[in-house]
């Protein structure tokens, strides 16, 4: 039963600013004591006076007000069902239990993505690393480029500040023959910083070390520093706290995020250095991540399978349009569901399982050093394990084969291979960058048996 209107139906805003200062203070929200409360909330006391008494907001909003501030804030020491009784006792809500994973953070984090754009944050300054054939830009070349806002539409734009002049690419995108699959051509893309190499190649090693960090995590004074970034959002998760930054090369314009795990030392946050390697833990809370940004989708890229940078990260991007993995037919093998029919060899999991069968692929893939990319999609988590030595294929030069890639959006730089992109180009690409699911799933069972018959 949802929550329903009390008998006393009109309660002034000033109560509610009351109850979200009481919830902060008690619950040590960091960033959202009083003093930040007071102007996020301001509005709310000018407008919910005039929208209550004429009916247009239902308190069960206010209810839902309450428990994504609660879950936005990382309200310490306050939990739920403490929100709804500080509204129950208010006389506002008559209330009843809740589903687990109701709370969905997409919106706020969709607003905070067009916040972000609109006030120009979303614009980096990087060096270009390899030259333009139109010769909008050469090796070496400072640029800006990311994201802005005109008449309430992102748009993707750059500038030489070299030459001072704007550059302008293409971003079309096109569905590959008869197949779901779709190919976007973002001449944008090229000037990101870490490009890739050429096809047929395994990029070199990244190196662990905090001092080499490509988040510059410890590293206040690099432009492109995630210290220097203000988050998105900060959310509570099982095990840790998680930070929502924007991707400085965002491939999605409606939103491209870095989820980053910190740790809250009283009111500070610190981002600690921990190599790109999934715990069960961090699946764990990757899992709940993607269960309240739904219909957002969770990528990881493990090393050698398309991350850039060794600290630990996922990312999730808004995406909606169905991709053609999620039509991929299945079939069980050996105890796996596996992907079957499809260009990319992939397990395939259940999000609303226990995590048990997924930590343990990964676990095995990490063991033995095979890297791997990870999609929460849908009602599935898809592992698909790669063969490092085709981190880059030559079927798409210039960039990495990584998971949006695998679940069958493709994303290039390169004029050619957009234009030539075909089923056959996707066959060969995906064939010779996944490993075969069942071989590993062999070999996992050999080792398992020879383990016990020592």
């Amino acid at each position: 039963m949802a929550p329903r209107w009390n008998a006393r139906p009109i309660i002034r805003a000033r109560k509610y600013l009351l109850v979200f200062r009481a919830i902060a203070k008690a619950g040590n929200t960091p960033g959202l004591g009083s003093r930040g409360l007071a102007p996020r909330f301001r509005l709310l006391t000018r407008i919910y006076p005039t929208y209550l008494r004429a009916g247009l907001i239902m308190p069960a909003l206010a209810h839902r007000i309450l428990l994504s501030l609660w879950f936005q804030g990382n309200t310490r020491g306050v939990e739920e069902g403490a929100v709804t009784a500080a509204l129950s006792r208010l006389g506002v809500l008559t209330i009843y239990p809740m589903r687990r994973y109701t709370m969905n953070i997409h919106h706020t984090l969709s607003m905070a993505w067009r916040e972000a754009v609109a006030s120009g944050r979303l614009v980096n300054e990087f060096e270009a690393a390899s030259g333009d054939p139109a010769g909008r830009w050469a090796p070496g070349d400072r640029v800006r480029f990311g994201l802005t806002c005109t008449a309430d539409t992102i748009e993707y734009a750059a500038w030489n500040l070299r030459s001072g002049q704007q550059i302008e690419a293409p971003v079309v995108e096109r569905k590959v023959g008869s197949t779901n699959f779709v190919c976007q051509f973002n001449r944008y893309r090229a000037l990101r910083p870490g490009a890739a190499g050429q096809g047929g190649e395994q990029r070199p090693d990244i190196s662990p070390a905090p001092a080499d960090c490509r988040f510059h995590c410890q590293d206040p004074t690099k432009s492109l520093s995630l210290l220097q970034r203000k988050p998105l959002l900060q959310v509570r998760l099982a095990h840790a706290h998680w930070n929502a930054y924007y991707n400085a090369a965002p491939i999605e314009k409606t939103g491209h995020f870095l989820w980053v795990p910190v740790t809250i030392d009283a009111s500070t946050t610190v981002i600690p250095h921990i190599p790109q390697r999934l715990s069960r833990k961090f699946i764990e809370d990757l899992v709940l991540l993607f269960r309240y940004s739904a219909p957002s989708i969770v990528l990881f890229n493990a090393l050698h399978a398309g991350a850039s940078v060794n600290h630990i990260h996922a990312q999730a991007v808004f995406h909606t349009r169905r991709l053609p993995v999620e039509d991929a037919r299945t079939v069980e093998y050996k105890g796996f569901t596996l992907v079957d029919g499809y260009p990319a060899q992939a397990l395939s999991f259940r999000v609303d399982a226990d995590v048990s069968a997924l930590a343990a692929s990964v676990e095995r893939l990490q063991q033995h050093g095979i890297a791997f990319n990870l999609m929460l999609l849908g009602e599935q988590a898809f592992l698909f394990p790669r063969d490092a030595r085709h981190e880059v294929v030559s079927e798409f030069p210039g960039g990495v084969l990584a998971t949006l890639d695998l679940a069958g959006k493709l994303i290039t730089d390169d004029r050619q291979a957009y234009e030539r992109t075909g089923a056959a180009q996707i066959e060969s690409a995906f064939g010779k960058a996944t490993l075969s699911a069942k071989q590993l799933i062999d070999g996992w069972e050999a080792a398992e048996s020879h383990q016990q018959n020592r």
